[in-house]
């Protein structure tokens, strides 16, 4: 069976109007008792790419956020917010697009992802060992929260590249210099990345996506729509999809396509 893939509607980001799209894509998806427990602490994963307000649409929007620390903390499990931004750090993005002022609001802690570890990876297809932020490994759980954007480099970043926000922020010029070389090597570290990580559920901010010169500099786009999936890679190719994008141009679903990996196809 293909993995499942919900796609709810939401016109505004208003507070009301955004619970209830994301609320209704996550219980499409199962609910979120089934992804999450009572007692467990999970890190909420958004895109904190670089302290811009949240109109700019280069960050998750904080009412996603806010959505979604609800339902964590009605099925009875801490939510913690947390990321590794390219450029500064977790508290001055969320300070600037917002997501901090939810954290206060909800008396939600925010973490910055910034120890680099080293951790054996004997699973992964390419990459036998990883490089990523020890606080990312300390929670039971992830629920990965992409903004849904063009890529200069990747085509799109949507819910395997959110991941790369794992990975401490000191450590990703190198790999997107990489990426300008060979874009497959990169995207194909970023699938053993998200396949080590195991996000237990993937929900994109398709509200207002961004496209153009993305992922920072490009042009906000009303989109209208929420996306969830427990398979992030599934979720990505059905946004593709949706876009009318043509998946050969992405490499993360070029690679995803070249392993047999059948989700990319979606």
């Amino acid at each position: 069976m293909a993995p499942s893939v919900s796609i709810t509607k939401c016109s505004t980001y208003g507070t009301d109007e955004v619970e209830s799209a994301v609320g209704r894509a996550v219980e499409l998806a199962g609910g979120m008792g089934r992804f999450v427990k009572k007692g467990e602490r999970i890190l909420l994963k958004p895109n904190l790419l670089s302290a811009k307000p949240s109109e700019k649409a280069v960050t998750t929007h904080p009412e996603v956020v806010r959505a979604i620390i609800g339902l964590v903390r009605r099925a009875g499990a801490t939510p913690v917010v947390g990321d590794s931004p390219g450029l500064g750090s977790a508290l001055k993005v969320a300070r600037r697009c917002g997501v901090l002022d939810v954290c206060v609001q909800t008396n939600t802690p925010l973490v910055d992802l910034k120890t680099l570890v080293i951790v054996e990876n004997p699973g992964g297809h390419t990459f036998k060992r990883l490089e990523i932020a020890r606080e990312a490994l300390e929670f039971d759980g992830i629920i990965n929260i992409p903004k849904v954007k063009t890529h200069a480099q990747m085509y799109l970043t949507l819910g395997v590249k959110n991941l790369f926000g794992c990975v401490p922020g000191k450590r990703k010029p190198q790999w997107h210099l990489s990426a300008g070389v060979d874009g497959l090597q990169f995207a194909s570290m970023l699938l053993d990345l998200a396949a080590f990580l195991s996000p237990r559920l993937t929900i994109a901010d398709g509200i207002v996506a961004m496209e153009g010169n993305g992922p920072g500099s490009g042009d906000p786009r009303e989109l209208g729509l929420v996306f969830c999936s427990a398979d992030c890679l599934a979720m990505d190719a059905v946004i593709a999809g949706v876009l009318g994008a043509d998946p050969q141009k992405a490499p993360i679903l070029r690679a995803a396509l070249s392993r047999g990996l059948t989700s990319a196809s979606a």
